[in-house]
C-alpha cells in the first residue's frame, strides 16, 4: 500500500470516527435550561386558548412539572407513536407523510404542481 493511500484512509477514518460524532452533538439542541425554566406554550395550547376566547371562556393553563423518572416509561412510548406512528421506522423524515401531506394541500390548492413534482421524485429516492 502506498503512503498516500494510507494518508488517505487515516484522514476518512479520522473524519468518520472523530468529526462526524462531534457535529452530530454540535447540531443537537441545548435542552440545559429547561432543568430551571419551563418550555413556552406549544402551538395546540395556543390554537385551543384562541378557540376559547373566540367562544368567550376563559381559562387558565395549570402545569404540574413531573421528572421523567416518575412518568412511565409506556407512557413516553405512547406519546411519541402518538405523536409519529413510524417514529421507530424511520431515520428521522417520514417520507410517506410528507408526501401525503403535500397531496392534501395540492388538492386543497395550497401549493403548486412543481413542489409536489419536486417531492415525489426526491420520496421515490428513497
Amino acid at each position: 500500500m502506498s503512503k498516500n493511500r494510507i494518508l488517505s484512509l487515516s484522514v476518512f477514518f479520522f473524519i468518520l470516527i472523530i468529526l462526524i460524532p462531534i457535529l452530530y452533538f454540535l447540531a443537537l439542541p441545548n435542552v440545559s435550561g429547561l432543568q430551571k425554566k419551563n418550555p413556552p406554550k406549544t402551538a395546540f395550547m395556543e390554537y385551543r386558548e384562541k378557540e376559547r376566547a373566540r367562544k368567550g371562556q376563559h381559562y387558565k393553563i395549570i402545569q404540574i412539572w413531573t421528572p421523567l423518572s416518575k412518568i412511565s416509561p409506556y407512557l413516553t412510548k405512547a406519546v411519541l407513536i402518538a405523536e409519529d406512528d413510524k417514529f421507530w421506522k424511520h431515520e428521522g423524515f417520514d417520507y410517506d407523510g410528507i408526501q401525503k401531506a403535500i397531496e392534501k394541500d395540492i388538492q386543497k390548492r395550497k401549493l403548486g404542481l412543481v413542489p409536489f413534482e419536486w417531492v415525489n421524485l426526491s420520496c421515490e429516492a428513497y
